[in-house]
């Protein structure tokens, strides 16, 4: 699992927004090693949180791996991101498997 939070400075149209979005749900039909991608606009709920959430899986080191260098990852993003991102953040972990308490 690949978590990334991408910010936008707040003056950034929601349509803006959306087509950052939108770029990076383009990647799993350019790059073959995602095994689930989803990407979802902040609810606006906290002033404040990043303006769009990735999470996106691996089968393993090696698909994330060959994602990370594939020139897609760079070609579909940055042309949309790069001119309003502020800040991003990125961690590489692995999950256990959610359990159900109750």
């Amino acid at each position: 699992m690949v978590p990334l939070s991408f910010c936008c400075p707040p003056l950034v149209l929601p349509a803006t927004r959306a087509a950052v979005r939108q770029a990076y749900l383009r990647l799993p039909a350019l790059i073959p090693q995602f095994r689930s991608l989803g990407a979802e606009l902040d609810a606006g709920l906290l002033e404040g949180a990043a303006g769009l959430a990735v999470t996106a899986e691996f089968a393993s080191r090696e698909d994330f791996l060959a994602y990370a260098r594939h020139p897609a990852q760079m070609e579909v993003i940055y042309p949309v991101c790069g001119p309003v991102m502020a800040s991003y953040s990125t961690i590489q972990c692995e999950l256990p498997a959610p359990t159900v308490t109750g």
